[in-house]
């Protein structure tokens, strides 16, 4: 669990610096997947969850969602 003042620094102006510092398009993800594991996230994804037949999925943490 985050302590108080964990969570006041980043909902603060540290938060949103490492967010914005952090954000990285879907293309720049797998690409960055390509060059660590030799796949795409994209690819990875499809793999994993397959035929899954949901609509909607909620991540928790995630901060921006990369």
């Amino acid at each position: 669990m985050v302590d108080a003042q964990q969570g006041r620094a980043r909902s603060g102006g540290f938060g949103k610096e490492y967010t914005n510092r952090n954000m990285v398009s879907p293309d720049e993800l797998d690409q960055l997947y390509i060059y660590d594991y030799g796949i795409s996230r994209t690819a990875l994804n499809k793999e994993f969850l397959g035929d899954l037949n949901v609509n909607r999925f909620l991540e928790v943490g995630c901060n921006v969602g990369n």
